[in-house]
């Protein structure tokens, strides 16, 4: 699980806890903090933050390869 936020969002708070009580429960989770001021952020291309994030998952997801999954690639269009 990978929880990615803004720092100034409301709820940054909870983005921590959620992934602490996940890992307690065997799940590997990790938390990005953005200066990104909405939730969505990654879904806008032109945020300084987007392509960051966006390689971070797939970071991530890589991360997390067994037999039963591929790696995935980000690429730029």
């Amino acid at each position: 699980m990978i929880i990615q936020s803004g720092r100034s969002e409301l709820l940054v708070d909870e983005a921590p806890r959620i992934a602490e009580k996940a890992k307690a429960l065997g799940v590997h989770a990790a938390v990005d903090l953005y200066d990104e001021r909405m939730h969505f952020f990654s879904l806008f291309l032109f945020l300084p933050s987007t392509k960051k994030a966006l390689q971070r998952i797939a970071g991530f997801a890589n991360s997390l390869q067994s037999p039963l999954t591929r790696p995935v690639a980000l690429t730029a269009t």
